[in-house]
């Protein structure tokens, strides 16, 4: 998953290792791996090859023995996530009154997806791979058929999505399986590139450097294009609009901030450019499925992440 913040281990299990800032305290480097503990969970970042740096913001494993069932409140980011896991399938439900129950064993998160509860009884060991609106593309197909989904790989990738969580199984260490998954993505990137325009890039790259506090008409004229111009390439080409993914970006910051537990509410809704506190809770809720307030608290004694029922215990 990704980088952890917060005091107690913060980052969520699932789909959200890469974006919550810097590693946690008592992560070190081993070969091209960050390993950490956090209760009875361990976990184990990577970097990819230098050739697939532009398309892939990195790996993460994730193993959890805590004997018993966990059922994690996950909050999807605006990059596509890739969740491979090697055991008994998730249980993963979507957050609201009638949630819609899917049972998978390795998943894409699309752009733009809901939260969602993802629930394992007794162990897990999965790996994540945050990938680039444009190597979704390569690897997967047109985002757009992607939008807001959690796609079980099985039919995405038929013959990969059998062999590949049964070989990452078998692999001795985690820095053997980020080199394999390394190479299946480099190969399916090599041979399917489907390039982004380089003002797509250009303008996703500034809405999250800005963490999504731009005019969407001023990156329309930086590029020298319309803005209904600018609005339909993007999101062809990243499943959202300019105007969703800066809410994503934006979003983002607020939940780091949030987790960090210094910074009053208030403080971090001025901060994150929105209205007032009223707006940020409110947007928190859409986004997150709890008010921020749950989300600081509502967290796992001896794992990282959100323990659903507890969030929703609190809402």
């Amino acid at each position: 998953m990704h980088r952890q913040s917060g005091s107690n281990g913060a980052n969520q299990i699932c789909w959200d290792y890469f974006r919550l800032g810097s590693h946690p305290p008592g992560v070190s480097r081993a070969y091209n791996t960050r390993v950490g503990k956090s209760g009875s969970s361990e976990f184990h970042v990577a970097s990819p090859s230098e050739s697939l740096v532009e398309d892939i913001a990195g790996y993460a494993g994730f193993e959890e023995q805590p004997g018993r069932t966990v059922r994690r409140l996950e909050i999807p980011g605006p990059c596509p996530i890739l969740v491979l896991t090697f055991g008994e399938r998730l249980r993963v439900s979507a957050v609201g009154n009638r949630p819609t129950v899917t049972f998978v064993r390795s998943f894409l998160v699309g752009p733009g997806a809901a939260p969602a509860i993802v629930e394992y009884n007794g162990s897990l060991r999965c790996l994540e791979v945050e990938l680039s609106p444009w190597a979704t593309t390569s690897c997967f197909g047109p985002l757009d058929g992607l939008h807001g989904s959690v796609l079980p790989l099985e039919d995405l990738w038929q013959r990969e999505a059998r062999w590949l969580p049964e070989r990452l199984a078998e692999l001795p260490n985690w820095e053997s399986r980020f080199a394999l998954i390394d190479d299946v993505l480099g190969k399916k990137l090599s041979a399917l590139k489907r390039l982004a325009r380089p003002e797509i890039r250009w303008a996703w790259s500034e809405i999250k450097r800005l963490n999504g506090n731009i005019a969407i008409a001023q990156i329309a004229r930086s590029v020298g294009w319309s803005s209904r111009h600018f609005v339909s390439r993007f999101r062809e080409q990243t499943g959202l609009t300019p105007k969703a993914a800066a809410r994503r970006f934006r979003f983002d910051r607020a939940r780091r901030l949030v987790s960090d537990l210094a910074p009053a509410l208030a403080e971090v809704a001025l901060a994150c450019g929105y209205s007032d506190q009223s707006h940020f809770t409110r947007e928190f809720r859409e986004l997150a499925g709890c008010s921020p307030a749950t989300y600081r608290f509502a967290r796992f004694a001896d794992l990282p992440g959100i323990a659903a029922d507890l969030a929703f215990e609190r809402a």
